[in-house]
């Protein structure tokens, strides 16, 4: 569990569990499916190339968790 000071000079305890994936950039929000979607990169290994590649690959995360965490706050 980690420990943040805002600027108030509030403590918050966040628990990993109830955060979103960091490795994911957030691109849009279906509120009907209450997903998040997002982008993340992986490596590929294609066979026409010397070295692996980057590739771009879809992520989608709930958000309920936070809608959770905001509502017991």
């Amino acid at each position: 569990m980690e420990v943040h000071r805002c600027r108030f000079g509030i403590h918050l305890q966040l628990d990993p569990e109830l955060e979103f994936d960091r490795e994911v950039y957030p691109l849009g929000l279906l509120p009907n499916a209450g997903v998040v979607v997002g982008v993340s990169q992986r490596m590929s290994f294609p066979s026409s190339a010397e070295f692996p590649c980057f590739e771009p690959s879809p992520q989608a995360q709930t958000i309920l968790h936070c809608l959770l965490r905001h509502l017991l706050q």
